[in-house]
C-alpha cells in the first residue's frame, strides 16, 4: 500500500526563534494540476461535476498538503488523496440510514455495500483510524467507478449524513 507523507523534512524551517515552521505555504489548484497524475486529475474533475450535477453542493479546499477536499458546510465531507495504483482514495461518513459502528466493527449495511462494490471491481473498506472514525469508509476510485449507481448512491448517502 502507498501512503503519500504529510509533511517530509524539506516542508519545515525553524524560524528565529528556533520554533519549527513550514517552509511552503498552502497548495493551490495549481499545484495540485501539476503534481499529479492525469488519471487523478480525471477522476477529480468527473467527480466534482457529478457531484454538482447530482445536487451534493460542495467547496473545493486545495490547501491540504495530501488532499483535496470536498467540503459541506464546515466539515470536510470527502478528502480525495491521489494513488498510484488507481485515480484516487476516498474517505466517506457513514451513509445515512446506516446504524452507527465501532472501531473493530462496521455497520451492518457495509457489508452489503462492499459486496455491491466489488462486482464493479472496488473495494470499501472500514478505516475507522482516518480522522478519528469520522470518514471511515475508505473507496479507491478510477473515472470509470464514478458514474456507476452504488457508487453514486454511496456518495450521496454520505453526503446526505452530515448537516
Amino acid at each position: 500500500m502507498w501512503l503519500e507523507p504529510v509533511l517530509l523534512p524539506e516542508d519545515l524551517l525553524p524560524d528565529r526563534t528556533g520554533e519549527i515552521r513550514l517552509a511552503r505555504e498552502a497548495l493551490t489548484e495549481q499545484d495540485w494540476r501539476e503534481k499529479t497524475t492525469q488519471e487523478f486529475q480525471s477522476l477529480f474533475e468527473e467527480l466534482t461535476s457529478r457531484a454538482t450535477q447530482w445536487g451534493l453542493n460542495h467547496a473545493i479546499v486545495w490547501s491540504a498538503k495530501s488532499y483535496i477536499g470536498l467540503w459541506k458546510g464546515s466539515r470536510c465531507w470527502c478528502p480525495i488523496w491521489p494513488r498510484k495504483e488507481a485515480g484516487a482514495r476516498l474517505y466517506l461518513p457513514v451513509p445515512q440510514g446506516w446504524e452507527n459502528g465501532t472501531e473493530e466493527t462496521p455497520p451492518n449495511a457495509f457489508e452489503q455495500a462492499r459486496t455491491e462494490l466489488a462486482g464493479i471491481g472496488v473495494t470499501l473498506v472500514w478505516a475507522w483510524s482516518y480522522n478519528m472514525g469520522s470518514n471511515p469508509l475508505g473507496v479507491t476510485l478510477r473515472t470509470e467507478h464514478i458514474n456507476t449507481p452504488c457508487v453514486r448512491a454511496l456518495l450521496e448517502q454520505s453526503w446526505r449524513a452530515l448537516p
